[in-house]
């Protein structure tokens, strides 16, 4: 059991000072065995200054079952996904992971889902609903490049997003002991009116035409660094993530994630590549 917090900040807007919303992000994640797991997430909401109000709801965020398969003396990594992802999605996903070299990594990512909701709020406000009529299928192709002696990555992926759109990013990333910092620039299709429906939240507001962005993050992993063969453990959540957009637009080329506590400083699969070969053992 885990639990963390997420919060949302804007500065500029034409209607305030600055908008705002703070929420607790509580979940599980059972480990079953033969590298099966089950994961679940709600959002408890604490403050919400400026937005819509669905973001001061009680949400099921996340209830995901997945099965990793390995078959490492073909140097091939899969994770199998299906359930209620973030990002209001839901239905199944796939992820591909192949080391090539010991600084050459190549994966993908593809998912088929829908637009779903599930949230209440004291006093009569709820969302519960489900698009059977809007299958979107989203892909992605990524390569990753490891500069050992400075401990640097660089990624490049292109796909689709759950917004519709045809994108590419560059991430540089810099790891160190319990920190990573991102560099990334975006580039997609321009936003136009087709893509304002159930493919993502809301409409998107901003920038029509735009097609470039870009920004920053940084990833904090917390204590405890070491993974436990308890039970039963209570902990906070794995990371703190600062994600900084230059643009000021959370919506465009969004992505779900299938595990509550997903980040980039963490590959989706459990592949003896990079990072990974650096995280620390079980106690």
């Amino acid at each position: 059991m885990f639990c963390g917090a997420e919060m949302n900040f804007v500065e500029m807007n034409w209607h305030n000072f600055y908008d705002m919303y703070l929420r607790l992000t509580p979940g599980m994640k059972f480990h079953l065995g033969h590298r099966w797991m089950l994961a679940g997430q709600v959002h408890v909401p604490l403050i919400n200054k400026g937005y819509v109000d669905r973001y001061s709801m009680f949400r099921l965020s996340n209830a995901t079952l997945s099965k990793e398969l390995h078959f490492p003396d073909a140097h091939q990594y899969f994770k199998l996904s299906a359930g209620l992802f973030s990002k209001d999605r839901c239905g199944f996903d796939l992820r591909w992971m192949v080391p090539i070299t010991d600084w050459w990594m190549l994966s993908a990512q593809a998912g088929v889902t829908n637009y779903w909701a599930l949230g209440y709020k004291p006093g009569g406000l709820k969302e519960n609903e489900f698009c059977s009529d809007n299958w979107l299928f989203t892909g992605m192709l990524n390569t990753h490049f490891l500069i050992k002696p400075w401990n640097m990555e660089i990624r490049m992926n292109g796909g689709r997003y759950i917004d519709g759109l045809m994108g590419a990013e560059l991430d540089v990333m810099g790891h160190y002991r319990h920190v990573s910092f991102v560099a990334y620039a975006r580039l997609h299709e321009p936003v136009n009116d087709r893509f304002q429906d159930h493919v993502i939240t809301g409409a998107i507001t901003a920038g029509e035409g735009r097609r470039q962005s870009g920004g920053f993050k940084i990833i904090v992993m917390l204590p405890p660094y070491k993974k436990s063969k308890r039970t039963f453990v209570v902990r906070p959540a794995s990371n703190i993530r600062l994600i900084y957009n230059a643009q000021m637009d959370e919506k465009t080329m969004m992505m779900y994630e299938t595990d509550p506590e997903e980040n980039e400083r963490v590959y989706p699969v459990a592949v003896p590549w990079g990072l990974s070969t650096q995280q620390p053992a079980e106690k």
